[in-house]
């Protein structure tokens, strides 16, 4: 497109009103940039930036040089180039300034309601007033309008809204508008307005009584004389008169009104005032006058506003002025058509609004006919030549004017002009309500951990959540919450987008049920509508707040924080309920509005009663701050889809998308196809009348003994039950209080799916699968036939609960596991049913005829198939590039990974025996397998090739400990067993985590030494020992010893820092509640090598409750798995003999049970001669007698003086003090000095030694 053909905008002014000059350059170079085409996105921005500087000129170039760009700028960008112009062109905002200005604002003296009205709207924007915007507009407007009167009347009543005070002025204005100029030429004739004035009193109707006209008339003598260039009484100054300075609009000449102009003595309209004595009524004339910005009356010509009557049989042309109150007619025209009429005296006088008395010659009554039909009208005559005119009250008897109370909305243009701030699409509304979620009794919260995003979208999901919450959608969350949902970010090429998976809460949600209007409810509301609008919310359940307790269940986790909703979201079930109810409160009392969920209708029977109702409800959305999307509403449109059907002016008809499926169905090719075909039909022969008799015809082809031949009666035949499917009354009209039922399934090239209420057909789709859809896995083409029925018949099942019915039975659980666990194509199918509520069920392929028929005989095209894979579900972290190469290659090679992708791909068998031995170990597992570039998945997971597995459990074990325990322990190097330097090592401890209560042990000889003992006593430390030779009763922190010889061992082996790798094992969680050792330690988690956001690395306590109770619950299981084998011993008695195991565990020493201690299990036992303390387990009792015999013990142990003992299987057990036996003879030999083994025993010869 050549540019030479438009005119360049006028370069950019820097002087006068810099930034209206500003304003307006901006808006033509807009223009101009739209029109020659250097918009476009292959125009490179620095030749853009060229052509604006180019435009704007040379001082604008020079002002462009001092800008200073930030980092974040582009000084080629003309977006950014404008911006720093805008900013350097306009004044700061001086808020205090713009309300002075607001408030100081009155009605100028020439100034139209309308546009008054419009400037203080302007204004008011300026003065950020908020939600008392409305308000003060209204005060503005009742206390600086110019009209006393109407300033009365608007103060006279009880509850004045804005919109209460716009209509009173308005018909203020239509009724008593001044004249303030009359046009000296009216023989152009666009329109007509009645225009008004108050009266001076030199023309003032004399509406007063007799004793004010008198007193009047005593003060004539000494008023002021009016002004012959304005028409008022001033100072006889210039600078004070009104008319200085203005030009006038009959003769153009300055410093005059056209009301006193000289040149305009013509009459243009009459105002007739009577003396006291006149028995006329009073009258109040308006004027003809030329303009086009006013009311459109009739879309006609120049001429029309002359009409010709016929009056006493003669041709008259008069004019038509709808401000004249009464019909006049010269005297020389009535004595021309005059025949018996006699001319009846009349005392009232007629004066122009130019202040020009006319002679009335008197009144008659003529006799008029037009088009037919006979009219007895009365005329004044008066003496002048003027053209007859025909007043307003003749003008509707003869019909020939339409009243119009209100402008008439002509295109969409006008109305986006004045509703701008309605289609403003940088705002969200807010609606007056405030919505509050209310949950089941047995609700239980639900926390979900925040889900990793990878780096690269990090910044466009930051933006994304800076601008949420500059909208006022999200606000950080820094309090606990009992409700935590996880956050899924969809990206597309220019757009990224935010979602909650709300689903555990909406399984807690109590729903409103709130009554949904029918299609049938509406349409019997419609029998004469002819004119159709509808309007779209702009993000509609944005636009509903919540309260404080709603808004903290809506919490949701992000790499950045927890943030909460203040709007109401998409996705809680409830939304659509609460957006209907809200809708129908707000404008439910408007005629001519209509309200399914997010559908507004407005119609009417003509284009002036839907311009009115529009009009009303653009008013109404202003008033309550609802926000609309400009290219989502229709406007003044004769035919219109709504809900599935199609309005028009000749009433309601199907809409044929809802058949295309059917009407548009191939012929079968084959027995096969033509039994499908009939399988759909049958299933609907309740609705088909005669269904036998229409189907014989083609039935005969199904008989072995006859041949394939398709003929012309078979096609005809085949037509005709097409017909009937796809018509009443098997095809029925959609009711919103209905169950809704969709029938989908997919075949091996097409989808097909079925919308179903009261099992009647109410819709049909089909389509075939493109190229890329053909190699999807069974499961992922019939999830996509779900996600294709959904979104093709969005306007039944948006909002409500659905039923899905679908012959494959693994999508049951997929629908009821978490998003992120689903397979990557899976994901992005889900996500796009996330808006809908969805209850899979799983029915046999035979028994869903249509759905099966429409899948296999589908519609031959794919212009409606739904993109996937510009989305992606951002909760996993991916491979890298190379590593993904190698397992493409490695999966590709792999013999039973072949045979698996090959199973997955064409489809599981229905039996388990079915299936090849070498992959049958997939079958338990097999609806969670995907394919996704080459690469098999088990949900989330990938599926690692033999020859990778040792690759990856390497590169798995490095980063990760496998073992992980809810214990947080420390490990030590000992240079000696010590007490003084066990001692050193645990204050060390100590000096870090704080003294604790209680302290467990062995019974080495180091724990019962005198410093040991001396140092417990000093910290007000309790001493606990295990049982001898029972390391089970200490069970804790053997299983610490093990884990860290294994932490250790595998570090070694694998030449790796054992410190991170000890640090791993204290970050590892156990699960969701108790977290890792680290977090219940120090309330919060340690920063690894692993990537991991700074938010998650701050202080967060876990209820220690919640703590507690998970670990009960632990040691139950476990408790519950160990007593399957193991049974309780029974109790032993005083004086019981029995034997007690050896460090091999095999029974030796005979001894005699003493006492059961105050420990769990334990009892005092005496062998020769000297007391022991031994658990249960290692006693046996026998039917022996005592041994009275004295032997050294050389098997058992001698118990130590503060052996204590612990229950078997618990970490955390009661408490139970030392034992009150007291072995003398130990502490004899132990003061001393007799020599000891390694395990602190006394070393004793054997008595046969005889030493």
């Amino acid at each position: 497109m050549n540019a030479d053909q438009f005119t360049k905008p006028a370069k950019l002014e820097f002087e006068g009103n810099v930034a209206e000059n500003y304003r307006r350059f901006r808006q033509q170079f807009e223009i101009y940039m739209s029109a020659t085409g250097f918009d476009a996105t292959n125009v490179p921005k620095k030749k853009q930036a060229a052509i604006l500087l180019n435009i704007a000129g040379e001082e604008a170039i020079e002002v462009f040089n001092t800008f200073t760009f930030a980092e974040d700028e582009d000084k080629d960008d003309p977006e950014d180039i404008l911006a720093k112009f805008q900013n350097y062109c306009e004044p700061k905002k001086n808020i205090t300034y713009e309300r002075h200005i607001f408030n100081t604002r009155v009605q100028q003296q020439t100034q139209s309601f309308d546009a008054y009205l419009t400037e203080l709207r302007v204004q008011a924007k300026k003065c950020t007033y908020g939600t008392l915007q409305d308000e003060l507009i209204r005060d503005r407007l009742v206390v600086g309008i110019r009209d006393d009167k109407v300033r009365s009347r608007l103060l006279r009543e009880p509850e004045l809204t804005l919109q209460k005070c716009i209509d009173i002025a308005h018909a203020a204005e239509i009724s008593q508008k001044q004249m303030q100029e009359i046009k000296d030429e009216t023989n152009t004739v666009h329109d007509v307005r009645p225009t008004y004035r108050t009266l001076t009193d030199k023309d003032r109707p004399r509406y007063e009584s007799r004793g004010k006209s008198q007193e009047r008339r005593k003060s004539k003598s000494t008023r002021m004389p009016d002004c012959k260039y304005c028409g008022t009484q001033h100072a006889f100054r210039k600078e004070v008169c009104p008319a200085y300075g203005k030009i006038c609009s009959s003769c153009g000449k300055g410093n005059h009104f056209a009301r006193v102009c000289q040149s305009s003595r013509r009459v243009h309209a009459a105002n007739i005032a009577s003396n006291p004595d006149s028995s006329d009524d009073d009258f109040f004339i308006g004027t003809i006058k030329t303009q086009q910005q006013t009311e459109i009356v009739h879309a006609v010509g120049v001429d029309e506003w002359i009409s010709e009557l016929e009056i006493n049989g003669q041709a008259v042309k008069v004019k038509l002025d709808t401000g004249a109150k009464c019909n006049v007619i010269p005297k020389s025209i009535f004595n021309q058509i005059r025949s018996n009429d006699t001319l009846q005296k009349s005392n009232t006088k007629i004066v122009s609004y130019g202040g020009h008395k006319m002679d009335v010659c008197g009144h008659t009554t003529l006799l008029c006919e037009y088009k037919e039909k006979m009219y007895v009208l009365r005329f004044y005559v008066i003496d002048s030549d003027e053209c007859p005119i025909l007043g307003l009250k003749a003008c509707q008897e003869l019909n020939l004017i339409q009243r119009v109370n209100e402008m008439k909305l002509t295109t969409t243009e006008s109305i986006m002009q004045e509703y701008a701030d309605v289609f403003d699409n940088k705002t969200l509304g807010c609606l007056p309500v405030q919505h509050t979620i209310n949950l089941k009794e047995d609700a239980k919260p639900v926390i979900h951990a925040p889900r990793k995003i990878p780096v690269a979208i990090r910044s466009k999901v930051k933006e994304e959540l800076d601008r949420m919450q500059h909208l006022g959608v999200i606000e950080p969350v820094e309090e606990p919450t009992d409700w935590v949902s996880s956050m899924v970010t969809i990206t597309k090429p220019n757009k990224t987008r935010i979602c909650l998976d709300p689903r555990d809460l909406n399984n807690s949600i109590k729903r409103e049920h709130y009554p949904m209007p029918t299609i049938e409810e509406i349409v019997s509301r419609l029998p004469q509508a002819t004119v159709f609008s509808t309007l779209d919310a702009t993000c509609g359940y944005w636009q509903i707040p919540v309260d404080e307790k709603s808004s903290k269940l809506l919490t949701f986790n992000t790499p950045y924080g927890r943030f909460r909703f203040r709007r109401l979201p998409f996705g809680i079930s409830s939304a659509s309920e609460v957006f209907q109810r809200t809708m129908n409160q707000l404008f439910g009392d408007i005629e001519g509005c209509e309200i399914i969920v997010d559908d507004i209708l407005i119609w009417g029977k003509d284009e002036v009663e839907h311009d009115e109702r529009l009009l009303k409800v653009l008013e109404r959305a202003r008033n309550i701050g609802l926000r609309l999307k400009e290219e989502k509403c229709k406007f003044k449109v004769p035919k219109l889809k709504y809900i599935g059907h199609t309005l028009t002016a000749d009433g309601l008809k199907p809409d044929p998308e809802k058949i295309e499926a059917v009407k548009k169905m191939p012929a079968p090719q084959s027995k096969k196809e033509l039994r499908r075909f009939l399988g759909m039909v049958n299933y609907l022969a309740k609705f088909i009348p005669d269904l036998a008799q229409n189907t014989s015809v083609i039935r005969d082809l199904l008989k072995e003994r006859n041949e394939w031949t398709w003929q012309p009666e078979h096609q005809k035949c085949f037509d005709d039950l097409k017909t009937a499917c796809s018509s009443q009354p098997t095809l029925v009209y959609y009711d919103v209080n209905k169950p809704v039922k969709i029938s989908c399934d997919s075949s091996q090239y097409g989808l097909g799916a079925v919308c179903l209420q009261d099992e009647k057909p109410v819709a049909y789709a089909s389509r075939t699968l493109n190229d890329t859809e053909k190699r999807y896995a069974q499961i992922e083409k019939e999830l996509l036939a779900i996600v294709y029925a959904c979104e093709r018949f969005h306007q039944y099942v948006y909002g409500r609960t659905v039923q899905i019915e679908s012959d494959h039975k693994p999508l049951e659980s997929i629908f009821q596991k978490p998003l992120y666990q689903s397979p990557l194509r899976l994901q992005r199918m889900l996500l796009k049913l996330q808006r809908y509520d969805l209850k899979v069920t799983y029915k046999k392929g035979t028994q869903l005829h249509i759905a099966d028929t429409l899948s296999r005989a589908c519609l031959n095209n794919t212009d409606q198939e739904t993109e996937f894979e510009d989305l992606t579900v951002h909760a996993t972290i991916p491979f890298s590039a190379e590593k993904s190469e190698q397992l493409k290659a490695a999966t590709l090679a792999d013999p039973t990974l072949t045979a698996l992708r090959k199973i997955i791909l064409e489809g599981w068998p229905k039996e388990k025996r079915a299936v090849d031995p070498s992959i049958k170990h997939y079958w338990d597992f097999s609806e969670t397998l995907s394919i996704y570039d080459d690469i098999i998945f088990k949900g989330e997971k990938v599926v690692i090739p033999a020859s990778m597995i040792n690759t990856i459990l390497n590169s798995v074990h490095s980063g990760h400990r496998a073992d992980a325990y809810s214990g947080w322990f420390e490990i030590d190097h000992l240079q000696d067993i010590k007490a003084t330097t066990i001692i050193k090592k645990i204050k060390m401890h100590i000096s870090r985590y704080g003294i604790p209560d209680k302290l467990m042990s062995d019974n080495g000889p180091q724990y019962d030494n005198h410093h040991f003992k001396k140092f417990i006593a000093e910290y007000g430390i309790e001493h606990k020992t295990s049982s001898p030779r029972y390391p089970q009763s200490n069970g804790y922190a053997e299983r610490a010893v093990q884990t860290a010889k294994k932490i250790l061992s595998t570090a070694k082996k694998n030449n790796e820092d054992p410190y991170l790798a000890l640090l791993g094992h204290r970050n590892t969680p156990r699960d969701n509640i108790l977290g890792s050792p680290a977090q219940r330690l120090m309330a919060r988690r340690t920063k690894t090598l692993l990537p991991i956001s700074d938010t998650l690395l701050k202080p967060s306590v876990i209820e220690p409750s919640e703590v507690t109770k998970r670990l009960s619950h632990y040691r139950q299981q476990s408790k519950k798995y160990y007593d399957r084998t193991a049974k309780p011993l029974p109790k032993l008695q005083k004086g019981d003999v029995v034997r007690v195991t050896d460090i091999k565990g095999k029974y030796m020493k005979k001894g005699t049970v003493i006492n059961e201690t105050s420990y769990p299990r334990s009892y005092m036992v005496n062998i020769n001669g000297r007391n022991y303390r031994r658990n249960r387990r290692h006693l046996l009792k026998v039917k022996e007698e005592p041994d009275s015999e004295h032997e050294y013990d050389t098997i058992v142990e001698p118990i130590n003086q503060q052996e204590t003992i612990v229950e078997q299987t618990n970490w955390q057990e009661t408490i139970v003090k030392p034992s009150q036996v007291t072995d003398h003879q130990d502490d004899h030999e132990r003061q001393h000095g007799l020599p000891r083994s390694r395990f602190g025993r006394v070393i004793k010869p054997p008595d046969r030694l005889n030493l």
